[in-house]
């Protein structure tokens, strides 16, 4: 699609099958584009500058995606309504987050190559958990950036952190990062050893230190200058 879109490829979102079910299942708005038995689907979006030829170009690509046996059905979003549609199927995390009776989230990067044999680890993993009932996941394929949302049944730090373990533990290995676009804050600090090491954290520290020698900006976040 990157290729045969010839630059305009603007998106390439991934939906896991439990992810798409909870998006299209009511009491979420959204009905199913697509039948809801499939293990996977990608949204696809394309921003060129000539609307009738870019739409020819993206039915060859699919008619060729489909030929190939790549995938195995796919809709096209005619209208702003569909284009609305479709995005709001991946878009409504709360479809997945009314669903769950406590819910934990994830924000995660790995290498591209690695995603699907890594999160289907993951999930199977995560469910193998007393207390976990489902992991809904989902990304941003392009740069790497996977989204887990867990349906847990309590609160408990024990249930807390061993599911922090099953989703953090094999980013180290294959060059993965606890966090991919929503920072380090709070919950994610005893986790920022696994992607960066000693000599990268104690610069991060120090440029922290120039910039806010009295640890007044994000007070005590990652770093609590006041210890130094």
């Amino acid at each position: 699609m990157d290729s045969g879109l010839a630059g305009t490829l603007s998106g390439f979102e991934l939906m896991w099958s439990a992810y798409y079910k909870a998006g299209t299942t009511p009491p979420a708005e959204p009905s199913p584009p697509l039948p809801q038995d499939y293990p996977f689907y990608i949204l696809i979006e394309s921003l060129g500058s000539n609307q009738e030829k870019d739409r020819t170009l993206l039915e060859n690509l699919l008619e060729e995606a489909l030929n190939k046996g790549i995938i195995k059905e796919a809709v096209i979003a005619y209208t702003q309504s569909d284009l609305d549609w479709f995005w709001k199927i991946r878009e409504d995390v709360h479809a997945c987050v009314s669903k769950s009776t406590f819910d934990q989230h994830f924000d995660i990067s790995l290498p591209i190559n690695s995603i699907g044999v890594q999160l289907e680890s993951i999930r199977d993993k995560l469910l193998q958990l007393d207390g976990v009932d489902e992991a809904y996941v989902f990304g941003h394929i392009a740069d790497g950036n996977i989204h887990l949302i867990v349906d847990k049944q309590n609160s408990t730090l024990q249930l807390k952190e061993a599911i922090n373990e099953v989703v953090y533990s094999p980013l180290a290995a294959i060059g993965g990062s606890v966090s991919a676009e929503h920072g380090i804050g709070l919950h994610k600090k005893a986790y920022l050893a696994l992607c960066r090491t000693e000599e990268e954290i104690a610069l991060m520290k120090s440029i922290k230190l120039q910039l806010d020698p009295r640890g007044i900006l994000n007070k005590g976040k990652i770093f609590d200058i006041s210890d130094s």
